[in-house]
């Protein structure tokens, strides 16, 4: 499923067509009449068809199984053909999208499916278990099994099972066919393994991953996505995929869709609990989960722990510097603050550099029996800020790991017990920016403080006459959907000549401040 919001390339005068469409179809309601929607059972398949009349054109229609959308179509569309439906009462819904995104829902039948022969079923390993029974009373000369329509066997006729070893990612449609004697095909029935469609997660070691690409998508403007872990939001992004490192025990995940930017509109479209066992035994370097700190930025803690005293250490934390700035360090609540009753190391070093951070310390560089000793969990030894490199975007995940690779010379992960060096495991940990604030007015593209028929004209400019960039990025997305196409332009146009276009979401029809995703040098505000 794709976001409403398309790019269409549209002159002046077609977009304000679209504003009085827009208009006409938010005046006043389409009007369904007759038979809205007419189910058929098929075999396996079910046909869906409708007859509709609209006072004003729409942008296309859902279809929707047990709940789930299964189809977008064209607004022309009259039918849909659900293939391989799978055994059992299924209810069918179709539903009308305006231009707008408002939906309209024009009706639903019930149909049941039966058991026409075959079985699948997806196994551990990712094979696909294929099973049969032959209905018909009929002697058979070989048994033909299909993947999307393609042959993937021949098999004997007494043959009633069959293992498809290597499907494939996505959704595979198997048929299996019968030939007689004589030459003659007929089919034994069909069934879908569909991908998985909820929230898939994985455990790796320490680390969970999330995906929830495979989950349809409604039609209507949506922001961005919420990552919850037991009940709390960890992260915020418009991707479809986040890696996260809890900590051992139990983790209720689960995903949220917003559909404004202050969060307040969420839809839960997935959840799973993952157990992750303890971390791994010995001297161990991890990170905390990334926090949130100053607008903009976030902050991980780094932490050790060891399973004696130790005199000292050193490590490298290495980042990307496309995506991450690290910005300071502070050893404030830190186990290392509290060394030497709080006047901290007696031998302190911390270097910024712009792919990471190293660290070195020494507990007591005149009395060596003094040492920090183990923790019942974890020391926190300094808390790192990180800021958006150039590429980098609020909401998204950017991976941090210790590394023996940074400073000249290069600094080793250790720590040092009775005088010698101890090599320590080390966990990677994820960094979330968050999304700063800067002052702007929503949809002035150009920067002079005034919203007018200029800001969508210099938004198209640079877009497709390679004219110079908005100043101000987060001001130029007219409708706040965190990206900037054509779409921003005709809402814009919309709002200034239509007589029911909305106006660009706050900040606005005054400057004020606002959430940063995109980007905001200086402007007129």
């Amino acid at each position: 499923m794709h976001q409403l919001r398309k790019a269409w390339t549209l002159g002046l005068g077609a977009t304000l067509l679209v504003a009085s469409i827009h208009q006409a179809i938010t005046a006043g309601q389409p009007e369904p009449g007759g038979d809205a929607i007419g189910c058929t059972v098929s075999g396996a398949d079910v046909s869906i068809a409708w007859s509709v009349d609209f006072i004003a054109p729409i942008h296309g229609w859902v279809i929707a199984r047990d709940g789930q959308p299964i189809a977008e179509l064209e607004s022309s569309a009259k039918e849909y053909l659900d293939r391989a439906v799978p055994a059992g009462e299924h209810t069918y819904e179709v539903t009308a999208i305006n231009f707008d995104g408002s939906a309209i829902h024009i009706g639903a039948c019930t149909v049941r499916t039966g058991d026409f022969g075959i079985d699948c079923a997806a196994l551990p390993d990712g094979a696909v278990r294929i099973s049969w029974q032959i209905l018909i009373d009929i002697a058979i000369s070989a048994i033909i099994v299909t993947r999307n329509d393609e042959v993937i066997a021949n098999l004997p006729p007494s043959t009633f099972e069959f293992q498809d070893t290597s499907p494939g990612p996505g959704r595979n449609r198997y048929g299996v066919e019968a030939e007689t004697a004589g030459g003659h095909i007929f089919v034994v029935g069909a069934c879908t393994i569909p991908p998985e469609r909820g929230l898939i997660c994985s455990v790796d070691g320490m680390l969970v991953h999330l995906d929830w690409s495979r989950i349809p998508l409604p039609l209507s403007p949506w922001s961005h996505f919420a990552v919850l872990r037991d009940g709390a939001v960890i992260a915020e992004t418009r991707e479809t995929g986040y890696t996260d490192s809890p900590g051992p025990g139990e983790h209720l995940y689960a995903i949220a869709l917003v559909f404004d930017d202050t969060g307040a509109s969420k839809d839960v479209i997935g959840s799973c609990t993952v157990t992750v066992e303890g971390q791994p035994a010995g001297d161990l370097l991890f990170f905390s989960t990334s926090l949130a700190a100053p607008a903009g930025t976030s902050e991980v803690t780094c932490l050790e722990r060891s399973t004696a005293g130790i005199q000292g250490w050193s490590f490298g934390v290495k980042s990307d510097p496309a995506f991450l700035a690290p910005l300071s360090v502070s050893l404030e609540d830190t186990a290392t603050s509290r060394l030497n009753d709080g006047a901290g190391p007696t031998f302190l070093s911390v270097n910024i550099l712009p792919d990471g951070v190293t660290m070195a310390a020494i507990v007591d560089e005149e009395d060596t029996g003094d040492t920090l000793p183990p923790p019942d969990f974890g020391h926190p030894l300094a808390h790192i800020r990180y800021g958006a490199g150039p590429l980098g975007v609020p909401g998204d995940v950017h991976p941090i790991a210790y590394s023996e690779g940074l400073g000249d010379p290069a600094v080793a992960v250790v720590f040092v017990v009775n005088g010698f060096e101890v090599r320590p495991a080390t966990l990677g940990g994820f960094v979330v920016l968050e999304p700063g604030e800067a002052k702007y007015l929503r949809g002035d593209s150009n920067g002079d403080g005034i919203f007018d028929i200029s800001d969508p004209v210099h938004t198209l400019g640079y877009l497709f006459l390679g004219s110079a960039p908005p100043p101000c990025l987060e001001a130029a997305d007219a409708n706040a959907t965190r990206e900037i196409n054509i779409a921003d332009a005709v809402y814009g146009l919309q709002h200034l000549f239509g007589e029911n276009g909305p106006p660009p979401p706050p900040p606005f029809p005054e400057c004020g401040p606002g959430p940063v995703f995109l980007g905001c040098g200086a402007q007129g505000c």
